[in-house]
């Protein structure tokens, strides 16, 4: 099984795919799945998007692919990052339709898919969204922006990925607490505990705009970092992946 992994977009998702298409070419494969970081840039309605996402024109590629009903050029799964409309996304997923155009599949926090081909299963978990220590603790969030408070994950997602019981990927926005990423270190709680659950083969995030593969000390998971927009090819066989060359 062929699995691209990508890092956060910030809603750049034509660069995203021609990135993928141009690495097809090159290497003579083709990508079963691509499997992304978040900030995909989800915003059905540019108008309701951040300030931060308009600023730097993070809304508008989403709204053209979704109105226009197209696919996306390769089944593609995607975590939540920092920049996403979540009310709209919570009510797709209210309804049971993560697929949000043809292809384009939002794997909601806490919960698992497997991905099947003719010789081997892939489990993949999805803990998206970023760290806040009011939101985790549960205390309540006085930020009045609501999507702002939506894009942070909580305990209760750390409890739900927990129990989905052993997992090939864990698909992450960020990475463990402690982790370090050039100037930046990770103060992510509980990350380190849906590792060790799900006792996870390998790891895959962004968020830091830094490209590294590496191993998770709390839980000695391999894992991979990936920098904005970077798009990097593995293989998937007999339980293992292995990066393409």
């Amino acid at each position: 099984m062929i699995i691209f992994f990508s890092g956060d977009i910030h809603g750049r998702i034509s660069e995203m795919y021609n990135k993928v298409l141009e690495l097809e070419k090159n290497l003579g494969i083709k990508c079963d799945w691509l499997l992304n970081t978040g900030s995909f840039g989800i915003y059905p309605d540019p108008a309701l998007a951040s300030y931060a996402a308009k600023k730097h024109n993070e809304t508008k590629e989403f709204a053209e692919l979704y109105l226009s009903g197209k696919a996306v050029p390769r089944p593609t799964i995607f975590v939540g990052g920092s920049h996403e409309d979540y009310r709209w996304l919570n009510i797709k997923a209210s309804k049971g339709e993560m697929e949000l155009v043809p292809g384009l599949n939002w794997l909601v926090n806490g919960y698992s898919t497997m991905l099947v081909d003719n010789e081997d299963k892939l489990k993949v978990l999805g803990l998206g969204k970023v760290y806040s220590p009011t939101a985790y603790s549960g205390e309540p969030v006085k930020d009045k922006k609501v999507n702002k408070r939506l894009s942070r994950y909580t305990r209760a997602d750390v409890e739900r990925a927990c129990s989905q019981g052993p997992v090939d990927l864990v698909l992450m926005h960020q990475s463990a607490h402690g982790e370090v990423f050039g100037s930046k270190v990770s103060d992510s709680q509980g990350i380190s505990k849906v590792l060790y659950a799900t006792r996870a083969k390998f790891a895959v995030h962004g968020s830091y705009n830094y490209s590294k593969e590496y191993t998770i000390k709390a839980t000695k998971t391999p894992a991979l970092s990936l920098a904005t927009i970077e798009v990097v090819p593995y293989e998937y066989h007999s339980g293992r992946f292995a990066r393409i060359v």
